[in-house]
């Protein structure tokens, strides 16, 4: 994802909110992304609801050392450590638009949530399972790993309500990333990622770049207590 601004080939273009010059976040087209399922299936590979998910999860499907192999739990082969890796940015970035579409995990309290707005959080005493993950994309070179668009973070979310049902399930965790996390430099190598696209760096000022890190430093804090109290284990990557 990058920042870019967009403007209209004709002067009479209706879409006047996305073609006004205003710098916004623009995703880039990827002819491999593979889809599939019923469930809107122009956001998903396959079709995942909330339970088959927490079920993926304790069959620990496609684990490199201890794959079950359950087809009716297994049927599709994204290996486990993509899920896990998966949770971790989303709690970070505080994603709900994919593990948690209908914001169950926050209580109802909105900061800026578009699925109360649209109240999606409505269905969350219904039956669990008719609630869909989205966004579960994978390429047709790679049906093993996890491609992740729409990444839609809310760097507005209070600390102290943070959506915790984004780790649930999770009893895993890549050690390279929570290294990464430990070491010192998550700051320096955010802004060295976040200069990386100058269009987004020079609309930003120094205060606002900084805010954003912060949150993410706030966040992780919050995930290595997670990660403590919870007895995470720490595993390779590929």
């Amino acid at each position: 994802m990058v920042a870019r601004s967009l403007f209209p080939e004709f002067p009479e273009n209706p879409n006047v909110t996305l073609h006004d010059g205003k710098v916004r976040p623009v995703v880039w087209f990827e002819p491999n992304i593979l889809h599939g399922g019923s469930y809107q299936k122009d956001q998903n590979t396959i079709d995942v609801t909330w339970p088959g998910y927490l079920r993926i999860l304790k069959a620990r499907c496609w684990d490199r050392d201890n794959y079950i192999g359950d087809d009716t739990i297994c049927n599709f082969p994204i290996r486990l450590i993509e899920w896990s890796k998966l949770a971790l940015l989303d709690f970070l970035i505080q994603n709900y638009d994919r593990l948690d579409r209908n914001c169950c995990g926050y209580h109802n309290v909105s900061q800026g949530e578009s699925c109360f707005r649209k109240q999606f959080h409505l269905e969350c005493d219904g039956d669990p399972e008719n609630l869909m993950l989205v966004h579960i994309l994978t390429l047709s070179t790679d049906t093993s790993r996890l491609v992740f668009i729409d990444n839609a973070g809310n760097p507005k979310r209070s600390i102290d309500a943070l959506n915790y049902k984004l780790l649930a399930g999770i009893e895993e965790l890549p050690e390279h990333s929570v290294a990464i996390i430990k070491s010192g430099f998550l700051r320096s190598m955010l802004r060295r990622s976040l200069y990386s696209d100058n269009i987004f760096w020079n609309k930003m000022t120094d205060e606002g770049i900084d805010a954003m890190i912060e949150t993410i430093e706030k966040r992780t804090e919050k995930l290595l207590t997670f990660i403590e109290e919870q007895n995470i284990k720490l595993v390779p990557d590929y």
